[in-house]
């Protein structure tokens, strides 16, 4: 039921790279581009999750669970740490408020 009411005192969750991801993921001589290009995600897409405050509000940073278990499987094959390892490593869950979507003026009119 997490975050199933937005925008009515509800929170939901958001995975995002671990803040010392890029930290963590040279101590086995990995980099960002290569971790990118292994989990076969696009290398600007995982700077955007790096660093989401130079993408303008659009982006707040987290990502879908199909590109994190992306990032978790690659880590995993390429480094031999098991999955959960990988997953403790990279990854953060942050509990974040929902937001209200602004009604367009569309919706605004047929609601008359």
């Amino acid at each position: 039921m997490v975050g199933m009411l937005k925008g009515r005192g509800m929170t939901g969750k958001r995975i995002k790279l671990h803040p010392e991801f890029a930290d963590r993921i040279a101590k086995y001589d990995i980099g960002m581009n290569e971790m990118a290009d292994l989990a076969n995600i696009g290398r600007s897409t995982l700077y955007a999750l790096q660093n989401p405050e130079t993408h303008g509000e659009r982006f707040r940073g987290g990502m879908h669970r199909k590109t994190a278990w992306r990032l978790i499987h690659a880590f995993s094959q390429r480094t031999g740490v098991s999955e959960e390892q990988a997953r403790e490593l990279l990854l953060i869950e942050v509990e974040e408020p929902g937001r209200r979507r602004k009604k367009t003026d569309t919706a605004d009119e047929s609601a008359q």
